[in-house]
């Protein structure tokens, strides 16, 4: 599973803290996409040619939370840093390429690794199961396949499990995986959000750091810089 989107909720809740620094971008990923949603959040997302990272997104939402996620070539969880929350975790995913879906129906993945809380680490495990069913969309003058997914996210205590599902969009062309709906289970206490914009490069909106869509009188959120020194 993509754990951004659950696991947020969890660390909005929980006691904050500051960090020293943020993440640094590494100058060798190029930015590739630029997604709205509804609900005041906006992704960059990025392909690199380190070793070991294929993506790197970074996410801004309307409380002012930066989280950076990287992942691997297909497309799972490497880590998500809750940047200045004192937050960060270090996964291990399954294989489960959206290629794999498409080919054969459905898919599913598993999640371990470890949740960095404040200098405390703690087990987090998450399991999704994926599905396509021959739907597509077009965004951006490219052609997406639509892919279903439910998951579970089960952290440590005293925080809950999270649990969800929604949709993706990939495009095998340009190897690009964004969310288009998220919506969390009864309990979760969060509104379900829905990809506003799309903006791939040389198009309206692509590069943009604020969130502009469903903001309200937060629209004008300050930017913050993660690309790494020349």
């Amino acid at each position: 599973m993509r754990l951004a989107s659950f696991l947020g909720l969890a660390i909005l809740a929980a006691p904050q803290a500051v960090a020293q620094d943020l993440s640094l971008r590494p100058a060798s990923c190029v930015r590739v996409a630029t997604a709205q949603y509804d609900n005041c959040s906006i992704d960059n997302i990025f392909r690199c040619s380190d070793d070991g990272i294929a993506f790197w997104i970074e996410s801004l939402d309307a409380n002012d939370l930066l989280t950076i996620e990287t992942r691997n070539s297909d497309h799972g969880s490497l880590s998500v840093d809750f940047v200045g929350q004192g937050v960060t975790m270090f996964l291990s995913q399954s294989k489960a390429h959206p290629r794999d879906t498409i080919l054969n129906g459905t898919a599913e993945d598993t999640i371990t690794g470890e949740f960095e809380l404040f200098g405390m680490k703690r087990p987090i495990f998450g399991e999704t199961k994926y599905g396509h069913a021959g739907e597509t969309a077009v965004l951006a003058g490219v052609t997406f396949a639509r892919i279903a997914f439910n998951g579970i996210v089960t952290l440590p205590q005293p925080m809950p499990a999270m649990t969800g599902g929604g949709t993706y969009l990939y495009s095998d062309a340009l190897d690009l995986l964004i969310e288009e709906e998220v919506l969390f289970d009864g309990g979760a206490g969060v509104e379900p959000y829905r990809l506003a914009h799309l903006s791939l490069p040389d198009q309206a909106g692509f590069g943009d750091e604020t969130p502009g869509y469903g903001c309200g009188e937060l629209s004008q959120l300050s930017r913050r810089s993660t690309e790494a020194p020349a």
